[in-house]
């Protein structure tokens, strides 16, 4: 079991690495204009990105190409931390052996179970993790928008967002390194809940 921790560990390095990819083809995009047509390394039958169009983007499908960056970032985030407390709850569940979720028919099985175990979650991470699924869903599921099913408030690093008397508008992330803090907060949440599940579980 102890490895699991290193797992969620090694998702959340390639999750930072990716995102920082994914911004290198914004470097890439803001180098325009291109005098030459962009082949792709890939095998696809049409691999070549016209200079004309590359030059026409507008500046709105360059913001919402790196508003997806943002997103995928906290859905990552989000599913890394999920599959960390779905395989501690299975595994504690099973004798405290090591046991993937799928290998057991666990349709319905959410990081809550683990999340309700006595003196594992200190109010602090529990809070922040609840708050984390209520933005990533917001984000991801309801289009960015507050809505009244996942409700906001708290302080995401130097931004605090709240849901009440902002149904239905768009969740604004102003500070770009609000989504870092976020990755850096959810790695000292996880560490210090495997630490307290193995203090309370030895």
């Amino acid at each position: 079991m102890r490895t699991i921790f290193d797992r969620f560990g090694a998702s959340m390095l390639r999750i930072h690495e990716d995102f920082h990819l994914g911004c290198l083809a914004l470097v890439f995009i803001d180098q325009r204009p291109f005098s030459a047509d962009v082949v792709l390394p890939l095998p696809l039958i049409k691999n070549t990105v016209p200079a004309t169009w590359l030059n026409g983007l507008r500046s709105d499908q360059r913001d919402e190409y790196e508003n997806a960056l943002l997103r995928h970032l906290l859905n990552d985030m989000v599913l890394a931390y999920e599959r960390y407390a779905t395989t501690m709850y299975l595994s504690h569940t099973f004798g405290r052996v090591l046991t993937e979720p799928a290998a057991k028919a666990t349709r319905g099985l959410k990081p809550s179970a683990f999340e309700r175990l006595k003196g594992v979650y200190s109010k602090a991470d529990l809070d922040f993790l609840i708050q984390l699924r209520r933005l990533r869903n917001t984000i991801v599921h309801y289009n960015g928008l507050y809505n009244t099913s996942n409700s906001l408030d708290y302080a995401f690093g130097s931004q605090h967002l709240r849901s009440i008397g902002n149904e239905g508008k768009p969740v604004e992330v102003t500070d770009y390194n609000v989504n870092l803090w976020i990755l850096n907060r959810l790695g000292i949440a996880v560490k210090s809940v495997d630490e307290a599940y193995f203090a309370q579980y030895p």
